[in-house]
């Protein structure tokens, strides 16, 4: 075996070759590679999807895949170029009823504004009327009684408060005038009778003097009879004036003081109920009237919010680059040729729709099968072969290995479990002129094994779990139990089993073969003469004569008498 370019050549002689195929166990390092064919793609992708609601929206116009197209600007008004335009004749229509029931709503709210300010001003009005009634039935209790009304008092304790001299008492007028005495219209009535009162006692007394006099004078001869009777008269008229008043004042003091005084409180008291109803019911309409006002501004919100929802979809519905690159278009359902993205196609909301590929980062999408996936780990190297590039070995460097299973679905019956495996390419040359799909060949440099035993693995086979390799014996080749560790696609690690400089069989698997089917043929008569003495067996026991069934017992006979 001779080391060539990093690898091994088995060396043959001549009368080897014509009967038997060796090689010789080895001690060198052993590269462990992991080779896969996959995809290019670009490491740094911008996704354009539909963002137009529903399922049903219908592509009018695109630009061809593979077009260049250019992003937007450094300014507002340099927009991107546009790739996909969607049909807008719903949304027009959309827009056009949602705007008049906007413009509604916006009615409504103003509407509910004003009834606001006219409830506010009209509880306001009549929260003062009830209250000037309120003023007014305590000034006219008061002015009966005789006393301030709280208004009064409360404008008495404020000037008292404001006009006071330096010190923290009032001045002597203030305090006398609060508590100075006054005479109500029952005071003022009460004072009047007893005035008619006084006045009726001096006319009687008056009267009664006079009819004294005038008596004396008759005594004397002076008067006449006639005129005595008018003075008694007089004296009996005055009394029953002076009657009259103090019945007055009695019906005054015992009845309608109380009475009137019931009166004005009452009204009073209505009056301060009234108010009370007053300010409760202009504050339930006002309440009333913002409520319905926030209602009417939040339906005019939500109206807005609905309009400015179908604007922006009229928006979207033009779908433009957001950077400069080349169009692809999207292909997550490769097989349905239904869903692919042209003109007259229907999307749905959130559906990818193109893809900016950056060129310049470009990265391997491979699958790595179950039984070599753990022998892959993210930062180990790879060289990269490009079918559009051939004769160049690219660089790169695993950047991820999937943790889960990517299946082909349902439908895949072989249940291959593969796992997804990015590799990014590290040395792409500029102007490579390589673009996303092309088929690349990438071997990755999972671990590299120094001074180990190997054989090529055509020396190795495996039955039943275990891994056996065949010498030339003395008389035939010797089979003989190894144990294997790791392996590549030409040679595998031999821990133990062999010894360096050996010689081994390269048909190792058809000798196996060989032998299994051997042992097989060997042990098939053993088993046939086993079936055979199990049907001679199960013959002799269909022959033996069946066990007789036992005899039926009969009845002992009984005597009869003979008859008389």
């Amino acid at each position: 075996m001779l080391p060539i370019g990093g690898g091994l050549i088995w060396k043959f002689s001549a009368s080897s070759v014509a009967e038997e195929i060796t090689a010789t166990v080895k001690r060198a390092n052993l590269t462990i590679t992991v080779t896969e064919r996959g995809e290019l793609e670009s490491s740094k992708t911008i996704d354009a999807r539909c963002e137009v609601e529903g399922y049903q929206n219908k592509i009018v116009s695109i630009l061809p895949e593979g077009t260049k197209v250019k992003g937007p600007g450094w300014f507002w008004w340099e927009p991107g170029q546009i790739v996909v335009t969607f049909d807008r004749e719903k949304l027009k229509t959309d827009y056009l009823t949602k705007d008049s029931t906007y413009k509604t709503a916006v009615g409504k709210a103003k509407a509910a504004k004003g009834e606001l300010e006219v409830q506010t001003n009209k509880a306001e009005g009549e929260v003062a009327d009830a209250k000037l009634a309120l003023d007014l039935a305590e000034l006219d209790r008061d002015k009966y009684l005789g006393r301030d009304s709280t208004l009064v008092k409360q404008l008495t304790i404020v000037g008292m408060v404001g006009n006071r001299p330096a010190g923290l008492w009032p001045s002597v007028a203030h305090v006398a005038f609060y508590h100075r005495p006054i005479a109500g219209e029952y005071q003022a009535d009460v004072n009047e009778k007893n005035g008619d009162i006084e006045l009726a006692k001096k006319d009687l007394s008056e009267a009664k003097e006079k009819l004294e006099q005038y008596r004396k004078l008759v005594k004397k001869g002076f008067g006449t009879p006639e005129n005595l009777r008018a003075y008694e008269l007089n004296v009996s008229n005055k009394e029953f004036v002076l009657t009259c008043k103090e019945a007055k004042l009695k019906v005054l003091l015992d009845f309608m003081r109380k009475r009137t005084e019931t009166e004005l409180t009452a009204k009073a008291s209505e009056a301060a109920r009234k108010l009370d109803r007053a300010k409760k019911a202009g504050a339930a309409a006002i309440d009333k009237a913002q409520s319905d006002l926030e209602a009417a501004e939040a339906a005019a919100r939500v109206e807005k919010q609905a309009l400015d929802r179908i604007n922006e979809q009229l928006d979207k519905c033009i779908v433009r680059a957001p950077a400069d690159g080349v169009l692809v278009y999207s292909k997550d359902r490769w097989y349905d040729p239904s869903s692919r993205i042209q003109a007259g196609a229907m999307v749905h909301q959130m559906q990818t729709l193109f893809q900016l590929p950056d060129l310049a980062r470009m990265q391997v999408k491979v699958k790595i099968h179950e039984s070599m996936v753990k022998k892959v780990h993210k930062g180990q190297k790879a060289d990269i072969s490009i079918e559009s590039l051939p004769g160049t070995i690219l660089h790169g460097t695993v950047e991820k290995v999937g943790i889960l299973a990517d299946t082909m679905g349902y439908w895949d019956q072989g249940g291959v479990k593969e796992y997804v495996t990015i590799v990014k390419l590290d040395d792409l040359p500029e102007d490579a002129g390589i673009n996303p799909g092309m088929t690349a060949q990438v071997k990755i440099l999972a671990n590299e094994l120094s001074d180990v035993l190997m054989v090529p693995v055509q020396a190795v086979a495996e039955k039943e779990g275990k891994h056996y390799a065949y010498i030339n014996g003395l008389v035939s080749a010797e089979r003989i139990e190894v144990e294997v560790g790791e392996t590549n696609e030409k040679f595998v690690e031999i821990k133990s089993g062999l010894n360096e400089k050996q010689k081994v069989l390269l048909d190792a698997r058809s000798r196996l073969t060989a032998e299994t089917k051997a042992d097989e043929k060997k042990n098939q008569p053993d088993e046939e003469l086993k079936a055979g003495e199990k049907k001679k067996a199960e013959k002799k026991e269909d022959a033996k004569p069946a066990p007789s069934a036992p005899a039926p017992v009969q009845a002992a006979p009984v005597a009869i008498a003979p008859g008389k």
